[in-house]
């Protein structure tokens, strides 16, 4: 999948999940390599809502997606850096998001426990027929 498919994608599954057990938060999901963007994942009020904030075609981001928080005013509590085909490979269930941390496959910073937490309910959900 591309960056703009693994959006699409996460957008489409975010009201699928229970956020009950979630606090209000943002995480932050920086695209990089040669399909590079970005997306914010906000949950508030236990709903999740998914905003595209860029794509490498438009120049809206830079390398690692510094940018984004001073471009559009978001702070995060976890930042995810992370490559299209990685990303793709997570939602489709090929790798675990675990073992894909602690290998190295994405960085994740700030609140991790967060971070897994979230990736874990996305991953679940994911189905992969609809891939």
């Amino acid at each position: 999948m591309t960056y703009s498919e693994c959006a699409g994608h996460i957008g489409g599954i975010l009201g699928k999940i229970d956020w009950s057990d979630t606090e209000d938060c943002s995480l932050q999901f920086n695209i990089i390599g040669s399909d590079n963007g970005g997306f914010y994942i906000i949950i508030r009020d236990h709903e999740a809502d998914i905003k595209v904030i860029g794509s490498g075609e438009s120049g809206e981001t830079d390398k690692y997606g510094d940018s984004y928080e001073n471009t559009y005013g978001h702070t995060y509590n976890v930042k995810i850096v992370v490559t299209a085909p990685v990303l793709s490979r997570l939602l489709m269930k090929v790798i675990d998001p675990i073992y894909a941390y602690t290998t190295g496959k994405f960085k994740m910073m700030g609140e991790v426990a967060l971070g897994r937490k979230v990736l874990i309910k996305l991953c679940d959900v994911c189905d992969t027929k609809s891939i």
